[in-house]
């Protein structure tokens, strides 16, 4: 008996793991690849300063994370960056860091993502494509930057990869992973329209390509290129025309602009010509399939012309019954409309936002080409790539030329499937049998039997076109800034990748292991340096020590020189040219690696808060982290982590990023105030509308002034070049007539010299040898104050000897003109009733000689006569109906009788006659910020009023810092001021007085000053006032004018009355703190009467004094 013993099933976690993992050289190399990746994108991402563009996208983002919404604005490009960045937000916490980490995963994604373009760019072009994505310095640089250039970058990339995927499969996933990139895309930047328009314009120009017959096709071709080169000569004679030679290529016309663009487009049309594939025609079929889809969908009942054109190639594999191509669009299309709609409109948050993302931003980067972002010359992009770029511009920019008199090689459709699956596709039938045809059922939807052709040269030409329309649209457009050239060096890359495949495709790596191959790697490089030598000496120029030294080095090196290509010459021989182009391509590619990968470390972990690296524009320099550091510092020594209050105006950017990270910041924009500015800490980083001198004045001899750089640009000494100056300047020096032109040019051999000397330093160290980072021209400067209180007690922050313990004691500066001055009479206590007051503010006599009093505690107004006897009272109730008043703080009575109230907290005049019955009123709550033509006729809160000769009135607008007039019944005529502290502006505004030659008078109390202005309100004079110190809401000074024109103001807190003469000049004081008759708690407003018997409103002691200054 036999018994049949069944194997268990053997599960997935027990198979070994090499069974199922199979690890070869391919697989190690994208191993460390995708390592290196991660740690060049992610090191010490957050090290690098702000800089002004990053810092606008790094807060926006916390704005939408922080709660604070988000409204698309072109100004800033698509949605899409602002949503990751706010994501990355809320998993890593805000910070520089976070800020840029969704930059580097796309940055990761693209350097991989080359291992699917392996059926056009071949395994070894896909791999040396990771590689020069992994050490490109602008893409690095700005994969470690707050820009959309990681994201758009990427998502061209997978566009064209699933433009060909499905040319080649057929796949619908295809045409969703296009649909993503597509939308994607255009929430990203609208340089997605210029990479749409190189796409559209490849499909379209392949396809037609593809139909035309043999005849039409040659006359095509001959005739596109006798347009372009009709074309190039125009635009040649174009540029001449604009003075090229002397005004340098920037100066090139308009229309000679539009001629190297449209020039340029045809010759990337054409080169497609030279390379499409039009035996197996790969566009024309993919078209074909949606053709025939359409014309399917017509027509029910296919006819027998129509059942012919299935077996036509293009629509060999459909059926009439086949599925309409548009109900498989249909769901890619919604899709990319959804992704749009809800990134543009923040998740149906701004509705509006639809409109602005289609219309609005084509419209306003369209207006920004005008604008020339930048004013960069023509010729810049030419100018940074090889500055940089040595691999990509060097074998991709060559590679592809060679491309154009020798049709490219196609590596995938003729060679092994990339993947198993597709390698059981091409050779399995349903039954797991091999089989020669295989029909899927739909050819999109369904897995495809076979691959169709989507090569045959069709991949290169698309590089090529992509390169050079790239180049030329970039060059063209009216913006040319340094990031946009990530999008050029994107296909140059991709260029570079598949030249290289083709150079190896069939070589034979075993030839290393021949001498004749090594000796012949080992002298060509020998070769390069000997033939570097020998023409960076001058022989034969005398007969000095030196100069036969120089001529014996030439001749041992042209010896050198001669031996070693001898030697190439017999390795050569023997290798052949199979093995010594691709072994000389080789050592190139080596050698442009090492400098691709020199610089790239340079500009992103050496150089990358610097502006001698020309990739960088509107830089944050190192000083604003500087900066920050001592501001958390001192905080934390006084008061603690980023408690500290820090006053800062001017340039905001980047400081306003880092700016959010302090809750007791005060941003005083372009206009200072002394409440803004009254902290310990003080930014001032100038603009057109703020300068130093705009703030220094608010802060006195009280603050340590350190000096710093915010934001700086590259040298720009590039521009305004032309061939001519070119060569006079660093190959011959110029003679004759050239001597005698405007611009700059080395005359002498020893200025040729000197001028290669510097443009090595720069092209090679990016070293500008004739600019220190100390003195670089082109930055804006940062101010940082501290206040001297402050640094004393920071012993390290200490700038001078302070000598602690003998700290000056403050001295009154008006001692030595005070008096005593008894009040003659003095009446008034605190409470409600008739005769008593809380808090009264100001006062006026009456032409009749009646005293009246805004009682503001009590919200009315009291009348006496000259002996304190109490006449009548009115008001009292406090609110905002006419009549009812809220805190009076001025008062003034015409010589009609008519009595005008500052109703202050109802932001408003009132009209009253002299028996308080209610007239009108006139004013509404506005804040002006500082503007004295903001909302005439408004106030933020009135104080002081008085009356003219004309009748017309005078009212201090102190929270508005003006001063307005108007005429009796409260019709506006004019007004002066505005928020400042220089001449004829003010910083709280209160007291007024008018002498008797209607020169105007006020109290700028938080300046600290008087000033004088005529009836024109004209600035006259002003001078300081050693009081008025606090900017507490009740230390408001008043000033009155007496018959002699002598002014006299209170001082509040310092409990006195000073006096001047008209000029300014001091003449006496009187009073201190108490309360008897020569003594005030609060002295505020003050008044004269026809006799110049001053009367005072002593707040605090709720009583009114009556004096008699002497004569």
């Amino acid at each position: 008996m036999t018994t049949t013993i069944k194997s268990k099933a053997q599960s997935y976690l027990e198979k070994p793991l090499f069974a199922t993992l199979i690890i070869n050289w391919e697989i190690v190399l994208y191993t460390l690849i995708f390592i290196v990746a991660v740690t060049t994108r992610f090191y010490d991402l957050g090290i690098r300063v702000m800089s002004h563009d990053e810092s606008l996208h790094a807060l926006y983002s916390f704005k939408l994370y922080n709660g604070e919404g988000y409204t698309h604005d072109p100004l800033m490009h698509g949605p899409l960056q602002f949503h990751l960045v706010a994501l990355a937000y809320l998993i890593f916490g805000d910070n520089d860091f976070s800020a840029r980490v969704p930059a580097a995963l796309f940055g990761v994604a693209l350097v991989m993502l080359p291992v699917w373009f392996r059926p056009w760019l071949g395994r070894l072009g896909a791999l040396v494509t990771s590689f020069g994505l992994l050490i490109s310095p602008l893409l690095l640089y700005y994969d470690r930057y707050i820009r959309n250039e990681s994201f758009i970058a990427f998502f061209t990339a997978l566009l064209a990869l699933s433009l060909f995927q499905f040319m080649r499969t057929r796949k619908q996933l295809w045409l969703y992973a296009g649909a993503v990139a597509v939308s994607l895309s255009l929430s990203t930047k609208e340089v997605a329209f210029i990479h749409g328009f190189i796409g559209v314009v490849f499909i379209a120009a392949a396809f037609a390509w593809e139909k035309l017959t043999l005849k039409r096709f040659q006359q095509m071709l001959i005739g596109l290129l006798a347009i372009a080169v009709a074309l190039f000569a125009a635009m040649i004679f174009f540029n001449a025309s604009a003075g090229v030679e002397d005004g340098g290529i920037a100066n090139a016309s308009t229309f000679a602009g539009i001629l190297m663009m449209v020039t340029g487009l045809l010759l990337g049309v054409l080169t497609i010509a030279l390379n499409v594939d039009r035996r197996n025609k790969p566009i024309a079929s993919m078209l074909a399939l949606f053709k025939f889809k359409i014309q399917n969908s017509k027509f029910k009942n296919a006819d027998q012309s129509q059942t012919a054109s299935y077996k036509k190639p293009e629509t060999r594999n459909l059926k009439p019954e086949t599925q309409n191509a548009f109900n498989v669009l249909v769901g890619p299309v919604l899709l990319a409309a959804a992704l749009f709609f809800l990134l543009h409109t923040t998740f149906f948050t701004n509705p509006a936002g639809f409109v602005s993302g289609t219309w609005g931003a084509v419209s306003y980067w369209l207006r920004q080409q005008e604008v020339a972002r930048g004013g960069q010359p023509g010729y810049y992009y030419l100018m940074l790539m090889p500055m940089y770029e040595f691999l990509p511009f060097f074998l991709g920019g060559i590679g592809g030329l060679v491309y154009l008199f020798k049709k490219a090689p196609s590596f995938g459709d003729a060679g092994e499937p990339v993947s198993r699956w597709e390698s059981e596709q091409v050779s399995r039938g349903a039954g797991g049998k091999v089989s020669k045809e295989s029909t899927p059922a739909h050819p999109l939807t369904s897995p495809p039997a076979h691959l169709h052709p989507s090569d045959g040269g069709t991949f290169s030409a698309y590089l090529i076109f992509w390169a050079i329309s790239g180049f030329v649209i970039y060059s063209w457009a009216g913006e040319k800034m340094p990031w946009l050239t990530v999008h050029i060096t994107l296909p140059f890359i991709f260029l570079m990748g598949h030249v290289t495949q083709a150079v190896f495709n069939k070589f034979d790596w075993g030839v290393f292991k021949r001498r004749d191959a090594l000796v012949f790697a080992f002298l060509l490089p020998l070769l390069a340096s000997a033939l570097l030598i020998l023409f960076s000496v001058k022989p034969f120029q005398g007969k000095s020590i030196s100069e036969i030294q120089t001529t014996s080095q030439f001749l041992i090196t042209l010896l050198a020189a001669a031996a070693i290509v001898y030697g190439l010459w017999r390795a050569g021989r023997a290798l052949g040219r199979r093995f010594t182009w691709p072994i000389a391509y080789l050592l190139v590619f080596i050698i442009l690696s090492v400098l691709t990968i020199r610089f790239a470390v340079m500009s992103s972990f050496v150089n990358y808060d610097y502006t001698n690296e020309f990739l960088v524009y509107a830089h944050g320099a190192p000083d604003v982290k500087w900066m920050l550091d001592e501001i958390d510092d001192i905080s934390r020594r006084t008061v603690g982590d980023r408690q500290i209050k820090v006053a800062y105006g001017g340039v905001i950017w980047p400081l306003e990023w880092y700016m959010r990270q302090y809750p007791n910041r005060a941003f005083y924009g372009s206009a200072p105030t002394r409440e803004a500015l009254d902290a310990p800490l003080v930014i001032v980083s100038p603009d057109s509308e703020v300068t130093l001198a705009d703030v220094e004045p608010y802060l006195g001899d009280n603050y340590q002034r350190f000096d710093y750089r915010q934001v700086w640009w590259p040298i720009e000494d590039y521009r305004d070049q032309s061939f001519k100056r070119f060569w006079h300047n660093y190959i011959v020096p110029a003679s004759g007539e050239d001597v005698n032109v405007t611009y700059s040019i080395a005359t002498t051999p020893e200025q040729i010299k000197e001028n290669r000397k510097w443009l090595w330093n720069v092209l090679f160290y990016h070293r500008v040898d004739n600019h220190s980072f100390n003195e670089w021209p082109f930055r804006t400067q940062m101010y940082f104050f501290v206040r001297k209180d402050v640094l004393e007690e920071l012993w390290d922050y200490q700038t001078g000897a302070v000598a602690l313990d003998e700290r000056a004691a403050a001295v009154d500066p008006y001692a030595e003109v005070r008096q005593d001055l008894p009040a003659q009479l003095v009446w008034g206590s605190n409470g409600q009733n008739n005769g008593q007051f809380v808090n009264p503010r100001a006062l006026t006599v009456s032409p009749q000689g009646q005293i009246y009093v805004a009682d503001s505690g009590n919200h009315r107004v009291q009348i006496f006569d000259q002996n304190g006897d109490f006449l009548k009272q009115w008001g009292g109730e406090e609110g905002p109906a006419p009549g009812q008043l809220t805190e009076p703080w001025g008062i003034a009575v015409s010589e009609d009788g008519k009595v005008y109230v500052s109703d202050t907290w109802n932001h408003r005049v009132q009209m009253f006659n002299e028996d308080g019955a209610y007239l009108g009123e006139f004013g509404a709550f506005a804040d002006t910020q500082g503007d004295v033509e903001a909302a005439p006729r408004s106030f933020w809160g009135p104080r002081d009023i008085v009356i003219g000769p004309e009748g017309n009135l005078y009212v201090s607008d102190t929270g508005n810092k003006r001063i307005q007039k108007f005429t009796p019944d409260g019709q506006f005529m004019g007004a002066f001021g505005g928020g400042g502290i220089t001449p004829g502006r003010f910083e709280e505004p209160v007291g007024l007085a008018l002498d008797a030659d209607g020169n105007i008078y006020v109290a700028d109390a938080w300046n600290q000053r008087i000033q004088k202005f005529d009836k024109y309100f004209n600035f006259v004079a002003e001078w300081p006032v050693d009081g008025w110190d606090s900017q507490n809401i009740a230390n408001k000074p008043f000033i009155a004018v007496d018959s002699q024109n002598r002014v006299f103001i209170s001082d509040p807190e310092n409990y006195r009355i000073i006096v001047y003469d008209n000029e300014g000049n001091l003449l006496s004081t009187f009073g201190q703190y108490g309360q008897d008759i020569q003594s005030f708690r609060l002295p505020l407003g003050l008044t004269f009467s026809n006799d110049d018997t001053l009367f005072v409103v002593d707040s605090d002691n709720n009583r009114v004094m009556k004096f008699q200054y002497p004569e």
